[in-house]
């Protein structure tokens, strides 16, 4: 016996546009809240929301399914880790600064928990994006540091991924000044981030 999803799937793929209609509003709201979970503005969730219905559409009638619930929540699902994937790439240059302290100083624990969290960061699920938001933390409270206005704006800028001649367009200024000051800010960056570290661990006892 068909429950009424099933009976829905059948009849759109029948060519009743109006048994999607019934599909969306009743998932459309799990959808929604699915996502507002992540602190985001109601614009963006249903933004996603609409991306998702889209392809299920598609996917209804392009193959045969056989529990459109299993489909709906896998779409959310992949939804989810695209959204963590991009996040991921535009901050690449993050990750870049955590992997090359670690590498640095690779012997100590304290490093290796930085490479634990690195490599936590970059994956793909809900629990690496908490990850992910602890490292950005941490480099924020150490760019908040820098005492050196000029400096301070060209680490902010490196880390958003920029060049370093778009960087120095910006800043009106010569782009060997912007690669020397970033040069010696990693190094004060890395000594921070290793001793942010230190400090949560001891925070923990």
């Amino acid at each position: 016996m068909q429950d009424d999803d099933e009976k829905l799937v059948t009849a759109f793929k029948n060519g009743d546009e109006s048994a999607f209609t019934k599909l969306y509003e009743k998932y459309f709201p799990i959808a929604k809240n699915f996502f507002l979970k992540d602190a985001l503005t109601c614009n963006a969730a249903e933004d996603y929301c609409q991306d998702i219905f889209i392809k299920l559409a598609r996917a209804l009638l392009v193959s045969e399914v056989i529990s459109f619930k299993s489909l709906f929540y896998k779409s959310l699902l992949n939804k989810k880790k695209d959204i963590i994937r991009q996040k991921y790439r535009q901050n690449v240059p993050i990750l870049s600064l955590f992997q090359e302290t670690s590498r640095t100083n690779s012997n100590s624990d304290s490093h290796r928990q930085v490479l634990e969290m690195v490599e936590e960061a970059s994956g793909i699920t809900p629990h690496d994006e908490i990850q992910f938001n602890e490292l950005q933390t941490i480099v924020q409270n150490c760019v908040d540091k820098f005492h050196n206005e000029k400096r301070r704006l060209i680490v902010s800028l490196k880390l958003e991924g920029l060049k370093e001649h778009q960087i120095a367009a910006i800043l009106h200024i010569n782009p060997h000044t912007v690669s020397s000051n970033w040069g010696r800010a990693k190094l004060i960056l890395r000594e921070c981030i290793l001793e942010q570290i230190e400090i949560g661990d001891s925070d923990e006892f």
